[in-house]
C-alpha cells in the first residue's frame, strides 16, 4: 500500500541532500520499490506499530543517531542543519547547567494537544 510513495519519497530526499535514508519495508512491493530506487531498507515481518520502535532501538544500539519519520512527513528543506543547531544549543545549555545532555528530542504536531509525533533523534 505504501510502496507507491517510495519513488517520490526517495526523489525528494535526494533533492534535499538528506543522507543515509533507510526505509522500513513491510512487504514485497515495498522491498521491490526500494530495490528499483536504490534505497537501503530493513524488511519488517509483521505490521505492528511496535516494530518501528524496535528498529529505532536496534540502530541506536549499533551506535547510529536515528531520526524516524513517516511517509506523510513533507520536507521543505533538509532538517539536519536545524537538528545539529538544536543539539549544539542543548550541549551548551547542559554544560552551563552542569547537567547531562538530552539524548532524545521530540516534535509535537501543531494541532495536537501535547501528542508527540513519531520523531526520534
Amino acid at each position: 500500500k505504501m510502496a507507491r510513495y517510495i519513488e517520490p519519497f526517495t526523489t525528494r530526499v535526494r533533492r534535499l541532500a538528506i543522507p543515509n535514508i533507510v526505509v522500513f519495508a513491510l512487504d514485497d512491493l515495498a522491498e521491490d520499490a526500494c530495490h528499483r530506487n536504490g534505497v537501503l531498507f530493513v524488511r519488517g515481518m509483521e505490521r505492528t506499530a511496535l516494530q518501528k520502535y524496535i528498529i529505532v532501538l536496534a540502530f541506536l544500539h549499533l551506535g547510529f543517531d536515528v531520526f524516524w519519520f513517516d511517509f506523510d512527513s513533507v520536507w521543505l528543506k533538509n532538517p539536519l542543519p536545524a537538528l545539529q543547531q538544536a543539539m549544539a544549543a542543548e550541549a551548551a545549555a547542559a554544560s552551563a547547567a552542569q547537567r547531562p545532555e538530552a539524548m532524545v528530542f521530540s516534535a509535537i504536531d501543531f494541532d495536537s494537544k501535547n501528542c508527540a509525533m513519531n520523531a526520534f533523534f
